[in-house]
């Protein structure tokens, strides 16, 4: 059965434009199926920026790890297009939160794929899960 990501559209937070590498290309001359990872992880590193965070401290010194991903492949994207990136965060508990990415080809406004990531605090000390921070959570509980 196919997952189907469902954008919330109510809950952006950030908007990015990305072009498509020759890095992201594959055998078939369009964007390999990992590259909307990889261009979701620039985009939550850009987003995070415009906070003053980064992934290793999200606020107290707590730092990030991704526990799942999901991916809907909507359409090829080829070498050069220009991707414009929506990502939207749901708080889902007090240890982690869900980032979702809707990459739009900018030319056609053409929907390329929507990605989601469940990312959770994490402490690389001790090496383990720990609860987000309350700087962090208070930012996105009224979204």
């Amino acid at each position: 059965m196919k997952i189907k990501i469902k954008f919330p559209e109510d809950k952006i937070v950030f908007e990015t434009q990305l072009r498509v590498g020759i890095w992201h290309i594959n055998y078939g001359n369009h964007m390999d199926n990992s590259a909307p990872l990889q261009l979701a992880h620039e985009a939550r590193i850009q987003w995070l920026a415009t906070m003053g965070l980064t992934e290793a401290d999200i606020g107290d010194g707590v730092g990030t790890v991704m526990a799942d991903s999901g991916i809907n492949y909507l359409a090829e994207a080829f070498h050069g297009d220009i991707l414009k990136i929506q990502v939207a965060i749901e708080i889902e508990s007090s240890l982690s939160f869900r980032l979702y990415y809707r990459m739009i080809r900018v030319q056609d406004n053409k929907p390329i794929a929507v990605v989601t990531t469940r990312i959770v605090g994490f402490d690389y000390e001790k090496r383990r899960p720990v609860p987000l921070p309350d700087t962090f959570l208070k930012r996105f509980t009224s979204i």
